[in-house]
């Protein structure tokens, strides 16, 4: 699942430069969130 979850983020985000820690750390938040609302 983990390794999903870094594909979709990989895909949806469309920037040129890396993320900062930050910005990953509230996307893994996030797709978190998603998963509990969610569960597959």
């Amino acid at each position: 699942m983990f390794i999903v979850a870094l594909f979709v983020i990989a895909r949806s985000w469309k920037q040129p430069r890396c993320p900062t820690t930050e910005e990953w750390i509230q996307k893994m938040w996030q797709m978190d969130g998603m998963r509990k609302y969610h569960p597959e």
